[in-house]
């Protein structure tokens, strides 16, 4: 350009000095503004990822993926970052010398010198910072880098062409016969960003993803009530500091989002659904925790509703033990049994998924109307509110009273939800010794039910007088359960089988206190005929009253009755 204006001038230096510092600064301005009008329109777009696309050969490092896309995806830095939001990404980001060194090498393998990633001075011409918003916390400028001398060289960030250590220079995004021209890294995984403050605070303390059968037997009724259940549950859970992941799965799982808090397009995504053909669980799973494993969110949740059994991939006790992999690196699962359309196989169902749970985090449904009070129970869960948990296992009735407001599972006094919890089924699960293996399940855990298993869920805060009573002769068990402040359940007590008859009545407090008592009237005279206590994480132990302390009480009145009739004779 110099060269082109001091030729016009007929070789006149001064003038050519002072025409072409005008000129520069008047492209200088037209660039600016051309980029931050790019930028600007990028930015109309919504902020929050499209439905997480990672391609299959994506390279992954330290539980993020990374993938080097070329020429032809954008023709500027706006279109470029873009397309990584809708794969449900975000262009590259470098927070240490390893991750440099990862992605210079993961470059160069693939057959190019340089890429840019998400660094910018966009903001104010000045300052670089990540383009996400994450905290700049490292940097590795190549020599006199960054150089804003000239307009065409100071906007956006990418590795030194002519370096072999991986270190940065400053260029425009375009232009030159180069083989890195418009070469840029997308990035998927969380991450943490500036706050207003300046200081550095997560993105999200809780990643969930919500994880829907669309198999054929969800077609129409059942489908619709799960649709309105989910899209009521993103709107209470994303007021409760979560981001949410959909996950669908039929013959095979698909991921329907990437871990975003965009509740338009989470519901529009939901809206949408289909029902398809068979159930695959394993898949569901396995993707669900693919999702999660992106996030570096301090919790993570898999919130999984079924209403049958797989018919693709693992089943019974392998499903389980898979499950039990996923729980083991610290994720919470919570599931939803709703088998309104397989009473054939519901105790197989039932047991499946409450194995799969977390304990304490599994819930059943009786029809599809009800769906939409499990995932408010469940997002009530995950947004802090604490219950405690009770199982009683048969054949006994119970009933809880608070406030006018009674839970009752007697077929004649029957009610399920209340304002200070909720009473659900389940099938009894049995204790018996038949080894026979039927579809992949044990029958160790299945026998007529006469009575069904009671599930009670109430509210923290309170003390709760349980009645129970025996409908039958058989045995009981007991297990009341308390949740932590990380929302898990880990203070199990359990009473073991209890002896019941049709006369049995047992009362009890369902409270924090650090025992829980059963008083056991065995046979409805009115009077306990058995204590039994535990404690934190204990099993029921009979609580045992030396009767010689009743003689010696007993002694004492009597000896004060006879001393307090002497006293009242001698003064008269």
């Amino acid at each position: 350009m110099y060269e082109d204006i001091n030729e016009m001038l007929d070789g006149d230096i001064d003038v050519t000095k002072k025409y072409y510092n005008q000129v520069g600064r008047f492209y200088d301005m037209y660039h600016n503004t051309l980029v931050k009008l790019n930028h600007l329109e990028a930015s109309l777009v919504d902020d929050e990822p499209g439905p997480l696309n990672i391609p299959d050969s994506a390279v992954e490092y330290n539980g993020h993926y990374y993938y080097l896309c070329c020429n032809n995806e954008a023709e500027d830095y706006a279109t470029a970052e873009n397309y990584c939001k809708e794969q449900g990404g975000y262009l590259a980001t470098i927070t240490s010398e390893k991750e440099n060194k990862f992605l210079f090498n993961y470059v160069r393998k693939k057959g190019y010198s340089s890429a840019y990633f998400g660094l910018n001075n966009l903001k104010d011409g000045k300052a670089y910072q990540w383009n996400n918003g994450e905290l700049l916390i490292y940097t590795k400028w190549a020599k006199n880098e960054p150089d804003n001398t000239f307009s065409d060289y100071g906007y956006y960030v990418r590795f030194n062409e002519n370096a072999k250590d991986g270190t940065w220079k400053v260029d425009t995004f375009s232009g030159g016969e180069t083989n890195f021209n418009n070469v840029f890294l997308c990035e998927w995984g969380d991450y943490s960003v500036t706050g207003n403050d300046g200081l550095k605070v997560t993105s999200k303390k809780r990643d969930i993803v919500l994880t829907l059968d669309i198999s054929a037997s969800m077609d129409g009724i059942p489908l619709d009530e799960t649709k309105k259940a989910a899209a009521k549950f993103v709107d209470s859970i994303l007021n409760k500091n979560s981001n949410i992941g959909l996950v669908s799965y039929s013959d095979e799982a698909t991921s329907l989002s990437g871990i975003c808090s965009n509740d338009v397009f989470l519901k529009n995504t939901i809206t949408s659904l289909s029902s398809a053909e068979n159930t695959n669980i394993e898949d569901g799973l396995s993707r669900a925790y693919s999702m999660l494993q992106l996030g570096q969110s301090k919790k993570k949740l898999i919130v999984l509703m079924s209403d049958g059994l797989p018919t693709l991939g693992k089943d019974g006790e392998e499903l389980i033990k898979y499950a039990e992999k996923i729980k083991d690196q610290g994720v919470l699962i919570y599931t939803l049994g709703f088998f309104q359309n397989t009473e054939e196989y519901k105790a197989e169902g039932q047991y499946l998924m409450e194995k799969i749970a977390s304990e304490g985090c599994h819930y059943e449904v009786s029809s599809s109307e009800d769906l939409v009070f499990f995932f408010e129970d469940v997002a009530g869960q995950i947004g802090g509110q604490k219950y405690i948990y009770v199982k009683v296992a048969c054949p006994v009735d119970v009933s809880v009273t608070y406030k006018g407001e009674t839970l009752s599972s007697a077929e004649n006094d029957q009610n399920l939800r209340t304002s200070f919890g909720t009473l659900s089924f389940r099938e009894n699960e049995g204790k018996e010794n038949n080894e026979e293996e039927s579809s992949g399940y044990s029958n160790t855990y299945l026998k007529e039910a006469d009575s069904k298993v009671k599930i009670l869920r109430l509210k923290e805060g309170t003390d709760y007088n349980i009645k129970i009573n025996g409908t039958s002769d058989g045995e009981m068990d007991y297990t009341i359960g308390f949740v932590n402040d990380e929302g898990e359940y880990n203070d199990f007590r359990r009473f073991e089988d209890i002896d019941i008859n049709k006369d049995t009545v047992i009362d009890t407090v369902a409270n924090t206190s650090k025992k829980t008592l059963l008083n056991i009237d065995e046979d409805g005279d009115g009077k306990y005929d058995l204590k039994l206590q535990a404690g934190v994480n204990g099993y029921g132990e009979e609580v045992k009253i030396d009767r010689g302390i009743y003689i010696i009480l007993a002694y004492a009145f009597i000896s004060a009755l006879i001393i307090t009739i002497i006293v009242r004779r001698i003064t008269i």
